[in-house]
């Protein structure tokens, strides 16, 4: 195998690397090239949610072009890292190619940090917190904990590809039904709260956000694709939600819902926390990161929140996106790291998908207006999310790819 080839199989990898971690397809894109002016390669790349395609010129030799089929990416911040530092090793000749391109494949196939049952943990104690935030009791936020953790284990011991087509309406019907049967079997939690907090993980928030930025990006493509995947994804969890509560009321009839009173800032605080946390966890971040996530999830959620009374939502939304562009930039620089690991948990509480699945329940319960605002909202959010974090790159331009 000659030099340039083997150079353009190690970009390969890494750009593979950087997909399956859960990295946006303009940044892979961007890192790639800035990888091979490095390595002294003319390429081209393009990058979708499913696949990685390449093109190099070798100027003396034929082309060489790679085609890679590729899973949507699963965030893993550790290993994200992990693929960020062998990079910089090569580039700065501090590693050769070749054991560049073995350490990625070590990177790859190594176990996670956080095992099944510390990710579950945090599902659990995330829907306990959202329950908390979203104005609910503690009944409320015990009951989102506990069924969520029961569920999140039950669908990680059943294998994926038999219900992988159908696993979010499953897991939506599950905890509908559940919250409204107990509701009308004595227990008084408000399901409303209780539904949405317990699908909080499961809401393509972040899928749907990354898509308007890859389409502010002109990466049509990708944009499109993922913008319709999180779409579908919310379909199924709506569509879930409906046929569960249908059931619930066919079986135990119909009931009024008394709202909660909200509990006080002490506990807003502590769900924030750990929510925190939950995330940091579940999205596989090293351990030495969780101070600055957790600092960063509390600057992004209180900005944007303080701020919707004043200013309104949608510029509360931009605010809350300046603070992620600007934190996040400002972390990579100091510490040499992807803004990535902080920027994702950052706007992970700010994205708009409960405000889309609420958009679409509205659709199934024959409420067409209120659908039809409540999504025009979701993708205002969105498009004020993603312009804030713009802004927050020109105050504070990054200094590395990721």
């Amino acid at each position: 195998m000659n030099k340039n080839t083997t150079k353009a199989k190690f970009i390969m990898s890494a750009a593979a690397a950087l997909h399956r971690y859960g990295t946006s397809s303009d940044k892979i894109e961007r890192a790639a090239r800035l990888i091979s002016e490095k390595l002294g390669l003319t390429a081209e790349f393009m990058s979708t949610p499913t696949s990685l395609i390449a093109n190099f010129d070798f100027k003396d030799q034929p082309e060489y072009t790679s085609i890679l089929r590729m899973d949507p990416g699963k965030i893993n911040l550790e290993k994200l890292c992990s693929a960020d530092r062998v990079v910089d090793l090569v580039l700065d000749s501090e590693m050769d190619i070749e054991a560049g391109e073995r350490e990625l494949n070590d990177i790859i196939s190594r176990p996670p940090l956080f095992s099944n049952l510390l990710v579950n943990v945090a599902i659990s104690a995330l829907a306990f917190s959202a329950a908390i935030f979203l104005k609910g009791s503690l009944l409320d936020a015990f009951f989102c904990g506990i069924i969520s953790l029961v569920i999140s284990v039950c669908t990680q011991s059943i294998k994926q590809e038999k219900i992988s087509t159908i696993a979010e309406a499953l897991i939506a019907f599950a905890l509908s039904f559940t919250a409204l049967s107990i509701h009308k079997l004595g227990i008084h939690i408000f399901p409303p709260v209780a539904i949405l907090a317990s699908l909080l993980f499961y809401l393509p928030g972040l899928m749907f956000t990354m898509a308007i930025h890859e389409l502010s990006s002109d990466n049509l493509q990708a944009g499109t694709a993922r913008l319709t995947g999180a779409l579908i994804i919310l379909l199924k969890l709506a569509f879930g939600t409906y046929l569960g509560s249908e059931f619930s009321a066919y079986l135990f009839g119909t009931s009024n819902y008394i709202a909660p009173i909200p509990l006080g800032l002490p506990y807003q605080i502590l769900s924030i926390f750990l929510v925190s946390l939950a995330f940091s966890v579940s999205f596989q971040a090293e351990v030495k990161n969780f101070i600055w996530i957790v600092i960063g999830c509390f600057a992004s959620f209180y900005s944007a929140v303080l701020l919707q009374d004043t200013i309104g939502v949608i510029p509360s939304a931009f605010v809350g996106g300046l603070i992620v562009g600007c934190g996040s930039n400002l972390f990579s620089i100091v510490f040499q790291r992807p803004a990535m690991v902080l920027s994702l948990p950052m706007i992970i509480l700010l994205v708009p998908g409960s405000v889309g699945y609420q958009g679409l329940s509205f659709f199934f319960e024959e409420n067409p207006l209120d659908a039809i605002s409540t999504i025009f909202k979701t993708i205002s959010i969105g498009m004020a999310l993603v312009a804030g974090s713009f802004f927050g790159n020109l105050i504070i331009p990054p200094k590395r790819a990721l």
